[in-house]
């Protein structure tokens, strides 16, 4: 991309030209780049209007005062292959790709000046969107077998494995309650898969979309809040001490910014630069666990409370990730 800004100190509109050069003949053949060939975007002070472009020489209409326009080539333009021309009291800053190059009016009349700096055409972000290739959601259910809620959801004795057979699926979930056998504990983490080995280019952004439900049996849940944690890159297979394991053994490291979550509502968790620099090696296996407040604060939920929320597992594709890369 290049960045053209302007200072006009005449009294007037001047003009601006980009002008490809032309062959020994004076006129553009085969062999010709189509230099102005392009895109235009980011203009201030400067009308669309006032544009004129073909393949080979675009100019445009720079009003009095500062001024600025993007410029996205669709080549590679060499230093040397494109004069820059101007009328009037005008300079122009180029913010080329690899460095700035600055001209005076005197440089833009007559012939002009050829650039001295390349320009790489800018890539436009790819949108690819990831479904999952596996899912796991790991539990404890540990009936008066700890002293407390920590040691519980480290070591609880009763942990269970569910590998997606649920109508909903259960986000995440807490809960501590006192009956007739004693204290109960009941915590979940819930693991997804995503191959990102096919994902083009370099991972610029990554978005977690889902939609929470009404669970399918009980009350609705009170307010509490999840975050997105690292889950490694290895294959999470139906192993249940190594399921519920996966979110301390990988050092709890934060994918996101938690965020309160309830029933029935539309989310949107933005991953952070840890989860890119993870992503950007392209696993086959990027494994994220989503943990609820009370999982990674290690604090207990109140006696007697339940807090639950879930996902529709149908139709697919749920819990995708939006990948941006360029």
């Amino acid at each position: 991309m290049a960045t053209f800004t302007f200072n006009n100190t005449s009294s007037g509109s001047v003009c601006f030209t980009y002008e490809t050069v032309r062959n020994s003949n004076g006129v553009y053949d085969s062999a010709s780049p189509k230099a102005a060939l392009g895109s235009f975007s980011s203009l201030t002070g400067i009308n669309e209007d006032h544009i004129v472009q073909s393949d080979y020489i675009w100019s445009a209409v720079i009003p009095e005062g500062e001024s600025s326009l993007g410029f996205f080539p669709e080549t590679i333009i060499l230093p040397g292959e494109v004069y820059f021309r101007g009328t009037g009291k005008s300079t122009v800053t180029m913010t080329l790709t690899d460095g700035t190059q600055t001209l005076s009016p005197s440089e833009l009349h007559g012939q002009g000046t050829l650039n001295s700096i390349k320009v790489i055409p800018a890539v436009p972000p790819t949108t690819t969107t990831v479904t999952r290739t596996s899912l796991t959601i790991a539990g404890i259910g540990v009936f008066n077998t700890e002293t407390n809620w920590n040691t519980a959801i480290t070591t609880g004795s009763a942990p269970f494995v569910n590998n997606g057979g649920f109508g909903t699926l259960p986000l995440s979930g807490a809960g501590q309650s006192l009956g007739p056998e004693g204290e109960t504990y009941i915590n979940y983490r819930v693991m997804f898969n995503f191959n990102l080995s096919e994902v083009p280019g370099t991972i610029t952004a990554i978005n977690l979309p889902f939609a929470t439900v009404a669970p399918e049996r009980g009350s609705a849940s009170p307010e509490f809040s999840v975050n997105i944690f690292s889950a490694g890159t290895a294959s999470i297979a139906p192993s249940v001490g190594t399921q519920y394991a996966l979110y301390k053994n990988e050092g709890s490291t934060a994918l996101s910014s938690p965020q309160a979550v309830t029933s029935s509502v539309s989310y949107n968790f933005s991953l952070n630069a840890a989860a890119l620099t993870i992503a950007n090696t392209k696993p086959a296996n990027f494994v994220i666990a989503v943990i609820n407040e009370f999982d990674y604060t290690a604090t207990a939920p109140a006696d007697g409370s339940t807090y639950f929320t879930a996902i529709n597992t149908e139709p697919e594709p749920h819990f995708p990730l939006v990948i941006t890369s360029v």
